[in-house]
């Protein structure tokens, strides 16, 4: 019985970082919109030479996006390695599970 609660607990912990990693995705893919959304609008104000110190506040705020995306997509690879972890013990529990059906 415990070898299947173990499985059980890590098949939990495992549907749970599937959610988070497909939160982090989705978050990631929303800030590269916006990224890419205030590149377009830096490159419209270079243009125009338009407001001098928006141009200036929209680069900090765009290395500040930068920034929060190389997190995000670090979470995310970190989450994925977890995860791949968790479904490999998976399944030697499975394994070993069916070699004490098997005695």
């Amino acid at each position: 019985h415990e070898g299947l609660r173990k499985e059980e607990d890590l098949q939990r912990h495992l549907l749970h970082l599937q959610l988070q990693l497909a939160v982090q995705q989705q978050t990631a893919s929303d800030l590269r919109q916006v990224r890419d959304g205030l590149q377009r609008e830096r490159k419209r104000l270079q243009k125009s030479h338009e407001g001098l110190r928006k141009e200036e506040d929209l680069q900090r705020h765009l290395l500040h996006l930068q920034l929060q995306l190389a997190v995000q997509q670090q979470t995310a690879s970190d989450l994925r390695q977890v995860r791949d972890g968790l479904q490999r013990e998976r399944k030697r529990l499975q394994k070993s599970h069916e070699g004490l059906r098997k005695e």
